[in-house]
Formats: structure tokens, sequence, C-alpha cells
């Protein structure tokens, strides 16, 4: 079976359910389209469901990081309208979320140790299409080994904790 005639199966079987289905990129009879995976009515509009979600700029944060230090920022992916108010749900305390901007702080540091894994969820109200809470893991790391320059005149000396490379 050729790839164009195994896409009309797909599509074929696709159609034939009560609901639409794309995956990849790629549409399904009766107009239906999009990257991704989505769902939607037999109207021929879908909504793929990687573009209705909470999106968080930074999972990992520096082991030790003082109360206030930014993790990330959660926004939202896909078109909405509205004002949106966020939410956070961390039953460790260690974050909290900024209402209006969705800027995501240190709350209290003490749960900040090397290799720690803090789960959190996001909600976000206020906007429409309505959007699913967002569940993310944060990664607690290790801070990069302390670097010491010492400039010679001639060399440059760096002191890796370990060692002096010269450069």
């Amino acid at each position: 079976m050729s790839i164009s005639n195994r896409a009309v199966l797909a599509c074929l079987v696709i159609a034939a359910s009560s609901q639409v289905h794309a995956d990849g990129i790629g549409s399904a009879i009766g107009g239906a389209s999009g990257i991704g995976r989505g769902v939607g009515d037999q109207s021929g509009i879908i909504i793929p469901a990687k573009l209705n979600r909470i999106a968080l700029s930074s999972t990992s944060i520096l082991a030790g990081s003082v109360n206030g230090t930014v993790l990330g920022t959660a926004s939202l992916l896909g078109t909405h309208t509205g004002t949106p108010v966020w939410a956070i749900t961390d039953v460790t305390g260690t974050f909290t979320i900024n209402s209006s901007t969705g800027v995501v702080t240190v709350l209290s540091n003490t749960q900040l140790t090397v290799g720690n894994t803090i789960p959190i969820t996001i909600s976000v109200s206020g906007v429409s299409p309505t959007v699913p809470n967002g569940n993310f893991v944060i990664n607690v790391t290790a801070p990069p080994p302390n670097r010491i320059l010492v400039n010679t005149g001639s060399l440059l000396l760096v002191n890796t904790g370990s060692a002096f490379l010269v450069q």
C-alpha cells in the first residue's frame, strides 16, 4: 500500500467516528486540519490540544536560590480572549505566582536542595476558551562551580576549584 493510500485510509477511519481527530500535519475529511493532536466536532473545526494550554518558561532553578528569585513566567498558548488570572498549587509552599503577570517566584527556599523535584500546578481563569491546568515538575539543580580569574599580565589563570587552567 502506498503512502498516499494509507493517508486516505487513515482519514476514512477518522471520519467514521463521532469526533474528528488529527495527529501530525494533515487533514481529515470534513475540512478539519491541524498541527499536533486536536479534537473537534464534525463541523470541521479543530483546536489543536498543544495550542490550548499553559506554558512555563523555565522548569529548573538553582539550589539555594533566595526568596523572591524568579523561576519563570506562565503564559497561554493559543488564541484566548479575556484577562488571565493566574493561580498556583504547590504543596511544598516553595513557589508563588503573581495573579496578574503569571511570574512564578520563590516564596520559601527550604525545599531548594540539589536533586529535589517539586511538582506544581498552574491554573488560569478569566479567559475563553477555558484552559486545562498545567502540571509541571521543577528540578532543583546545582550551581556551577565557583571560578576565580587571575590575570598575571601575560597569563589568565582560571581556578576551577580543583585546578588552575592557563588561558
